[in-house]
């Protein structure tokens, strides 16, 4: 990291540590000299080089301070070290923030899940209708004449049979739903057939309640993060903003990627016109996120320059541990910002809002509809069966 912009230059890093490790040991002396561009290079059409690597090619710079990506087109203008670290590429993007969400209390199951539930209900209701309109039909009957007693089907069976089979197929449809909810209802199946279908429909019940509860409290004590993208494919479905080094291997891939392909697919998420200063500046204020060099990095020589001597410096420190020791001094937060995402982003707790306990108002008030619908309903049975009973009178 340069510290100032005019000479002489003070620099800190990894690379600054290693660099003095390795000059002390050959007994060098260093003058540090920039390149102007601030790049690592790029190859023009004449065969020339800009940056850094330039300064090397053009024997204007012994050793390069700067750690680089080793290409085919850069081996053939400057020497390379033994690798210093080896990591992979990957992007770096502003970490999301766990917010309040109003379907929250819909996320424990998917929806399709919740379509899987509905249809399952709606072909159990009919089921235990079905059976249990068979049962009083065909069954109750000839058991009451066998056993010769008074039960509920026989005092039933003194009603008409229309408002019988209306009553048994109300108290079943409403069985069913309110047992999904967990909620009593004085209705009780008669018939072997019925309670079978039943007992099912109690498991099945037991067990979406249990697993919603589960699904509901874990999402609370530790909520997943949903990342804005994991992959290239992934990131084409976005609007973010990816901010790359002109000169590095990835972008060059990326610009000359063929129609079709996944990087071409992303060049629109990418951002190429700016400079290092400023593409850093908007990577802190969070406006886009940045490539990060993340593979195998080498030093950069002149060709004439000691090479094998280097080298054996650079496999001792590696083989010792000393140049991964230097990277996670300058990376402290290394652990967390590259660790797995979870709910655990910082020490604080989020109160709730409103927004979070919205969903539930949201049911409540259907409730309170639904409720207002069937009191309109149950006012106009009643008003219906006074008339008829004062006509018949």
């Amino acid at each position: 990291m340069l510290r100032n912009k005019n000479p002489p230059y003070k620099v800190a890093g990894a690379a600054v540590d290693l660099m003095e490790i390795i000059l002390g040991h050959l007994g060098y002396c260093s003058e540090l000299v920039k390149d102007p561009t601030d790049y690592n290079g790029i190859e023009l059409p004449n065969g020339t080089w800009t940056g850094s690597l330039g300064m090397l090619n053009r024997n204007e710079a012994n050793m390069s301070m700067t750690v680089y990506m080793v290409t085919s087109s850069r081996i053939r203008a400057v020497d390379f070290s033994e690798p210093v670290y080896m990591e992979e590429q990957g992007i770096a993007y502003a970490r999301p923030q766990l917010k309040s969400d109003i379907s929250s209390i819909a996320k424990p199951y998917t929806n399709e899940i919740w379509l899987g539930i509905f249809i399952n209900f709606l072909i159990m209701m009919m089921t235990i209708a079905l059976i249990n309109a068979g049962y009083h039909r065909w069954i109750a009957p000839v058991m009451a004449k066998l056993t010769e007693m008074e039960n509920r089907d026989d005092q039933l069976s003194q009603m008409g049979t229309s408002k019988r089979r209306l009553d048994e197929n109300k108290g079943s449809y409403l069985w069913t739903f309110c047992t999904l909810l967990a909620q009593s209802f004085p209705w009780q199946p008669v018939g072997n057939s019925v309670r079978i279908i039943c007992s099912f429909w109690l498991l099945m019940a037991f067990i979406l309640a249990t697993v919603y509860r589960t699904n509901l409290v874990a999402m609370l004590i530790k909520p997943l993060i949903n990342l804005p993208f994991t992959s290239l494919e992934t990131l084409a479905k976005t609007d973010a903003k990816i901010y790359g080094y002109t000169d590095s291997r990835f972008m060059a891939a990326l610009k000359n990627a063929s129609e079709g392909s996944t990087f071409a697919t992303v060049k629109k998420n990418f951002v190429f016109d700016v400079g290092v200063e400023e593409g850093a500046k908007g990577f802190m204020s969070l406006k886009w996120g940045v490539t990060s060099s993340k593979t195998t990095i080498k030093f950069g020589f002149h060709v004439d320059f000691s090479r094998p001597k280097v080298d054996l410096y650079i496999r001792r420190l590696r083989e010792a541990g000393i140049t991964e020791h230097l990277v996670n001094r300058y990376m402290p937060n290394a652990t967390e910002c590259l660790g797995p995402m979870d709910g655990a982003l910082d020490n604080k707790k989020r109160p709730l809002t409103i927004e979070d306990l919205l969903g539930a108002l949201y049911i409540w008030l259907s409730g309170m509809f639904l409720s207002f619908l069937a009191f309109i309903q149950e006012r106009w049975s009643s008003k219906r069966a006074r008339n008829e009973v004062a006509n018949n009178e």
